[in-house]
């Protein structure tokens, strides 16, 4: 399934220590979803590329499923996550459309649409494009400046002071963070900034 991916990118010897208590439910909701337990039997709970990116287990699965549909509501019962980067970004798979995919990022609160099927996006998009897709070069530089040997599967790189309370994109404004914390901080001050930008334009609206 991830011939030509497992060519390209290097195994980890480090594995999730996440619990699988899960993984039942996960067979109940995703049962007719064979690609998906397929990528989990195999890969799930595997770290590539010193951390660089990693493929959630079932249970992990399921668990950031519900934190990006929160964040991001409108792909609520229509995605399943399937694996994640280093900066955090979760990828999942639409499971409405097999041959969509969508990338979630917490920093900026935005979502992109992958037009490939699961084969697809570990195939071809992390083989042709792993350079434009995962950025090698800046978490190579990030690890070598914070002296770090491997990015631990619990954490990413984060954003110091967070892009939405003005902090600037670059190198010098990062640290590893526990990923779990990071969405959320980032969630919450963009749910946030969401209520205020709405409360302004209701507050614009002039009746004649």
């Amino acid at each position: 399934m991830l011939e030509l991916f497992k060519s390209k990118n290097k195994k980890d010897d480090i594995l999730f220590s996440l619990e699988r208590k899960q993984d039942s439910i996960f067979d109940k909701k995703f049962k007719d979803k064979d690609d998906l337990s397929i990528l989990f039997s195999n890969y799930g709970g595997t770290s590539y590329n010193r951390g660089m990116f990693r493929i959630h287990n079932k249970t992990s699965a399921l668990y950031w499923t519900s934190i990006v549909t929160d964040f991001f509501p409108q792909y609520k019962n229509k995605i399943c996550c399937f694996s994640y980067d280093w900066m955090g970004r979760q990828f999942a798979i639409d499971i409405t459309d097999p041959k969509k995919n969508y990338l979630f990022d917490a920093a900026t609160g935005e979502d992109f649409e992958l037009p490939q099927t699961l084969n697809g996006f570990f195939n071809e998009e992390l083989v042709d494009y792993r350079d434009d897709t995962l950025i090698p070069e800046d978490f190579n530089d990030i690890l070598k400046k914070l002296k770090i040997d491997i990015l631990s599967p619990n954490k990413c790189i984060g954003y110091k002071q967070l892009l939405f309370l003005g902090g600037e994109d670059n190198l010098d404004n990062t640290e590893v963070i526990d990923m779990d914390i990071y969405w959320n901080m980032n969630y919450q001050i963009y749910s946030k900034i969401h209520k205020m930008k709405k409360r302004n334009i209701i507050n614009n609206i002039k009746y004649e």
